[in-house]
């Protein structure tokens, strides 16, 4: 009888490494690189040629004990990356609050008149009430920024490299799903975009179904809720 020897076993864990509070000065791309610049690590402005201030998202969910914007609306304005990465900011600052009280200000945001990052929504520049700028810099970079850096002069710039103008949000399904899935068999469920398009007169939204599996469905585009542009200063 021959039995043959079995092959080692194993196993893994992923583990992620934050480096230390950030000094005046420096910098660090997603991969952790501290190497790169901004445009080596996100790209530049002038890359995105077809930029259309419409697709910007304006970041309506202030909570006052949280987070602050500077004055005028377009602080408030941001390309959808850098929208999610800043939620997630906000987040990862409140688990901290206990010591670190304070709130997160957004000081710069989208500023129609500059020649980088900020022209196309694609910067912000931040600080915190209590929370040291070293130490911001490293939570903003935890929480998804493509590119952190920590200004001579104490600040936090945070920018986002190129990304999908929207997102496709899932609305109520009907009848209610089973755990774990989005939409029975047979059933509806409404779908929304984020933001709402609001492209020139004469644009179209057009969907499609990519299937993954024997499964189908189609799509009917319902009525096309009413768009206002986001306010520009003068």
């Amino acid at each position: 009888m021959h039995e043959a020897e079995g092959g080692p076993t194993g196993g893994s864990l992923v583990l992620r490494v934050l480096p230390g509070p950030l000094r005046r000065g420096q910098s660090i791309a997603a991969d952790g690189d501290p190497g790169r610049d901004e445009a080596q690590a996100v790209g530049t402005a002038e890359e995105e040629g077809d930029f259309d201030d419409v697709w910007l998202c304006r970041y309506t969910g202030e909570d006052e004990a949280r987070l602050a914007f500077g004055p005028g609306d377009h602080n408030r304005l941001m390309q959808l990356g850098v929208k999610e990465a800043l939620e997630s900011l906000v987040e990862r600052v409140e688990s901290v609050r206990a010591e670190r009280p304070g709130r997160l200000h957004v000081l710069s945001a989208h500023e129609e008149a500059a020649t980088d990052l900020y022209k196309v929504g694609r910067a912000l520049l931040l600080r915190h009430d209590s929370l040291p700028p070293g130490e911001l810099a490293v939570q903003a970079h935890a929480a998804g920024f493509g590119w952190v850096h920590h200004t001579m002069d104490g600040l936090v710039h945070v920018a986002q490299p190129t990304g999908p103008a929207f997102r496709i949000v899932n609305g109520s399904a009907t009848p209610d799903p089973l755990p774990g899935t989005d939409v029975p068999a047979g059933g509806r469920l409404d779908l929304t975009l984020v933001p709402m398009p609001a492209r020139p007169a004469g644009a179209q939204i057009n969907w499609t179904v990519t299937r993954s599996g024997a499964g189908d469905a189609t799509v009917s585009q319902g009525p096309r809720p009413g768009w206002t542009p986001a306010p520009r200063e003068r």
